[in-house]
């Protein structure tokens, strides 16, 4: 199993976890969790820093800021994850998003990069392998030791300030300069590129045509593993697709073909007597509405989650959300109701309180 298909199961596991269960179940991702009862501005980002060197007539142009050729990379900073963040990634020869991470700066503004070659070259071009986020300026430099002075000298080979803009800025003219040009002209560039981003957004969306969510599901799926600390790279012993055993079970076997499991992990999710679907959507609705749930955290079940402030008002409108079946949400009217006709009645209560205006003093955060 790769990271990145790790991530992908990790990312599943936190959405369904905590939208549903109201369960910080990403906290086990490498270690039990300490608390539930579950078991385990934009920083600047390049995937790959690739420098190229002039075609001669005996080789052709090649990438020398590679780790294999003995290329030494530093960064100002890198982020703390997860996973690896560090700069070494610049230079791995890996830009498959599939299988490839970023280096990340570990704060936001000003960051630098510098890459050692194993020795002198004569570089033809520098390419920037775009991460999530590259920053708008910048300064191409390559230095040579001047063995006279014993110091470094830098030369500015390239830089933002003489480069067409990219069709993803989208500062205001007046916030840069290009050499060489007017106000006017740089007012003229950016709202042509503006322009631009519309039209290829206008493209990007006809293009997708009408979208049809299906899925294809594998009969022989992969493995499901224990992984020691979290690490793909460290399975222990195979695994049948499971829930926290807290919430019941699946009862699948290791060898269930994929659409089972999604089936089995569906009705779960939606049984009558589950404990926590039902009431997670109704605490969201009572916090939507009056600002705090009955849970005061909502994403937050759990054992470091608050306590319900009614717990059997919780129980009723959950068991009653079950039992109608639906969900209907209306506002105005002579009625106002959650759910259904017999839903949430204690809303009514408060439909002259609606009405009234400024003749009452709401506070979001009061309890009851």
């Amino acid at each position: 199993m790769s990271w990145p298909r790790q991530d992908e199961l990790d990312e599943v596991v936190r959405t369904v976890g905590q939208g549903l269960f109201e369960l910080t179940i990403k906290c086990a991702r490498c270690h039990n969790h300490k608390f539930d009862p579950t078991a385990d501005g934009k920083a600047a980002s390049l995937y790959e820093f690739q420098v190229w060197t002039v075609v001669s007539e005996d080789q052709p142009s090649r990438n020398v800021a590679l780790a294999s050729a003995g290329a030494i990379p530093y960064a100002s900073s890198f982020a703390l994850a997860n996973q690896s963040r560090h700069f070494d990634n610049l230079i791995d020869g890996t830009a498959d998003r599939r299988h490839a991470f970023p280096w990340v700066a570990g704060k936001t503004g000003l960051a630098w990069i510098q890459v050692d070659l194993a020795e002198p070259a004569m570089v033809d071009r520098i390419v920037l392998d775009r991460g999530p986020s590259v920053p708008v300026d910048y300064k191409s430099r390559v230095s040579h030791a001047d063995a006279d002075k014993g110091n470094v000298q830098w030369k500015t080979v390239a830089s933002s300030s003489n480069r067409m803009l990219r069709e993803d800025d989208s500062r205001e003219a007046d916030q840069f300069k290009i050499d060489g040009l007017e106000p006017a002209t740089i007012h003229s560039i950016t709202d042509k590129i503006a322009e631009i981003r519309k039209i290829q957004k206008d493209l990007t969306r006809l293009a997708a045509g009408p979208l049809v969510y299906a899925a294809s599901f594998n009969e022989s799926p992969e493995p499901t593993w224990l992984l020691r600390r979290g690490d793909p790279m460290q399975p222990t012993q195979k695994l049948s697709a499971a829930i926290p055993a807290v919430l019941g079970g699946l009862n699948l076997s290791l060898d269930q073909p994929e659409l089972d499991r999604r089936l089995a992990l569906a009705k779960h999710l939606t049984r009558a007597d589950h404990p926590l679907t039902a009431r997670v959507i109704v605490n969201r609705i009572w916090q939507y509405h009056f600002g705090t749930g009955l849970v005061e955290t909502p994403s937050d079940f759990g054992t470091m989650g608050a306590a319900a402030s009614h717990p059997e008002l919780l129980d009723w409108l959950a068991s009653d959300f079950v039992a109608s079946g639906k969900l209907n949400l209306k506002m105005g009217g002579p009625g106002f109701d959650f759910f259904n006709q017999r839903g949430v009645r204690f809303v009514q209560l408060f439909n002259g309180a609606y009405a009234s205006g400024g003749d009452i003093n709401w506070d979001g955060h009061s309890k009851l």
